[in-house]
């Protein structure tokens, strides 16, 4: 986006010019650029874009201060990565009998059964 006469969009014009105002109509007053920005890159997280894809569409350096931003709403994904790839693994168990096997080997060893006498 550049003004109308062309050149460099200097941010404290937009705000007070376009931004500003077209909130004020609209009872948004309250919000910032920094509000829309947060909440893009917070959907953007919640449709399953992946760290390097925000990092990129906030246009940041790295992908670390994004992650310091953000930790929150990637560490609730990591449940559902957590619930895939444990459904992954009893499809491969399930398919080779290993499944069986394990059930048989925590039956017969409950100290090494999570939360068991030797469990973690």
């Amino acid at each position: 986006m550049t003004p109308f006469a062309g050149g460099v969009l200097r941010l404290g014009n937009f705000r007070r010019r376009a931004f500003a105002p077209a909130f004020r109509r609209v009872g948004l007053d309250h919000l910032t650029l920094d509000d829309l920005r947060h909440t893009a890159a917070s959907l953007a997280i919640a449709a399953g874009a992946n760290v390097k894809d925000v990092q990129a569409m906030l246009g940041r350096a790295s992908a670390a201060m994004t992650l310091d931003t953000y930790a929150g709403l990637v560490d609730d994904s990591l449940d559902d990565v957590a619930d895939r790839r444990d459904a992954q693994a009893r499809r491969a168990a399930d398919s080779c009998g290993l499944l069986a096997l394990s059930c048989r080997c925590l039956t017969a060893f409950p100290q090494v059964r999570p939360g068991g006498a030797g469990g973690a």
